[in-house]
């Protein structure tokens, strides 16, 4: 089931979140540990009170995250073991949902290298690719984008 995220969830959405980072392999090793020093569980302890997150559970245990911005698509990991299984088509769902419901007429995501075939799967577009400087962390991205 999709639900809001609360506080108790912060580490194993961490965790979730430092694993499939970890897995990906067009992330330099900086920009790994730069995400996931952003990703802490306080950090989503925090950024769950400025923007909409929620999890995927299953059997009591906690198996994806997605969070929104506004209109951004800003987080979106399902566990390692559980992925291709529907769980990120169903927490993306609910959170174009939502933007929908907040009268957005597009969703926008940078999604990582490697997830540019799920969200193209899912109706998004390509605009461009992005390089991002973050604290002398370089970070590539895609930007795309959806139509609700």
């Amino acid at each position: 089931m999709i639900r809001r995220f609360k506080q108790e969830d912060a580490l194993a959405c961490s965790k979730i979140i430092a694993e499939c980072i970890d897995k990906q392999v067009e992330l330099s090793l900086e920009a790994k540990e730069y995400i996931k020093s952003k990703t802490t569980p306080k950090h989503l302890v925090e950024r769950s009170k400025r923007i909409l997150i929620f999890v995927y559970e299953d059997e009591g245990k906690v198996l994806g995250i997605g969070a929104l911005d506004k209109n951004e698509i800003r987080t979106l990991f399902t566990k390692i073991g559980h992925q291709a299984k529907g769980i990120g088509s169903m927490i993306l769902n609910r959170l174009e949902t939502e933007a929908k419901k907040s009268g957005y007429k597009k969703v926008f995501v940078h999604a990582a290298l490697n997830s540019e075939a799920f969200y193209r799967k899912r109706g998004y577009v390509f605009v461009k690719r992005v390089a991002k400087k973050k604290d002398s962390v370089i970070i590539e991205s895609v930007l795309m984008e959806k139509s609700l």
